[in-house]
Order: structure tokens, then C-alpha cells, then sequence
């Protein structure tokens, strides 16, 4: 019996359709970042979380950007108090002044 190491074919499959015709849509508008789906993903996002707003970044760096302004409050001071090349495993964000 073999087993597939990494299949990336049958997760796909019943996707296909849909994906070919997103796909499509990015290559047909020229444009990388459509304003249209992402304010719909949002929207369906937030619905999904039962929550009222949702925003939508482009990465890892962007989400956890909005995260730490969202979590410190307006006039608060966030230092880093971390050496350069230093591995922190928590978290590695001191609040001063909240």
C-alpha cells in the first residue's frame, strides 16, 4: 500500500470551479487587491465571528501591527526592552504608562 506523502490534489477538487472563477476575476481586473471581495470577506468574516466589525490585512506583520494598537490605548508608551538577537518566548512587549 502506498501513502501519499502530500497530496495537494484532492482537497482542491471540489473547489475547482470556484477557485478557476476567483482566479479569474483577479487576473481579468488588473488590480491585486480588490476592494469589492475584501469589504465582502469582512463582512462575512465578522458575521461568521458573530462580531460587528472585521478588517482585513495583507500578513502576519499587518494583523499583529492592528493588534498591539488596538490593545494599547491612545497616549500609552510601548517600549522594547529586548536585546537585538534575543529569543523571547511570551511576551516580549513592556505597556508603560496606562
Amino acid at each position: 500500500m502506498t501513502v501519499s506523502f502530500l497530496d495537494l490534489m484532492t482537497p482542491h477538487i471540489e473547489l475547482r470551479a470556484e477557485l478557476n472563477t476567483s482566479i479569474d476575476c483577479v487576473l481579468g481586473s488588473g488590480w491585486s487587491i480588490l476592494e469589492t471581495e475584501v469589504a465582502n470577506f469582512e463582512c462575512e468574516f465578522a458575521n461568521f465571528c458573530e462580531e460587528q466589525y472585521c478588517s482585513g490585512v495583507a500578513n502576519g506583520l499587518g494583523a499583529l501591527h492592528l493588534a498591539l494598537r488596538a490593545m494599547v490605548g491612545a497616549g500609552a508608551v510601548v517600549t522594547r526592552s529586548v536585546p537585538d538577537g534575543t529569543t523571547v518566548v511570551g511576551n516580549p512587549v513592556r505597556i508603560v504608562g496606562l
